[in-house]
């Protein structure tokens, strides 16, 4: 068992997340959708190690980072995206606030260009 703390901060309450719609997928996708939901939910709510889950699942540690990076994205909806990104062929995306621009590319209008603005 793991006792470092990135696998403290593993642990997560996971019960709330957005659920995928599953129901038009394939046999397959389904299969597939199933089997990455269940190693996710392994990663955040149980002790087994990263090794046993992805023993479990049949998948790479790198593909359950990336599965797990995935769900705790922000979704254009503003929540996370959850199991959602978990379905297939679903393109995930970050909607998080990004930061404003650098203040060098911000420059203070001059009077005359203020007026110029007006003027159309």
């Amino acid at each position: 068992m793991e006792n470092s703390p990135k696998f403290v901060d593993r642990m997560r309450d996971i019960s709330s997340w957005p659920e995928g719609d599953s129901r038009s997928l394939s046999t397959r996708a389904k299969k597939k959708y199933n089997k990455c939901k269940s190693a996710i939910e392994d990663y955040f709510t149980s002790n087994a190690t990263i090794a046993e889950i992805t023993q479990r699942a049949h998948i790479s540690e790198e593909y359950l980072l990336q599965l797990v990076e995935k769900c705790l994205m922000q979704a254009e909806d503003g929540d996370l995206w959850g199991f959602r990104a978990l379905i297939p062929g679903v393109d995930v995306k970050d909607y998080a606030a990004h930061p404003a621009p650098k203040e060098e590319t911000l420059r203070p209008i001059t009077a005359g260009e203020d007026q110029q603005n007006l003027d159309h």
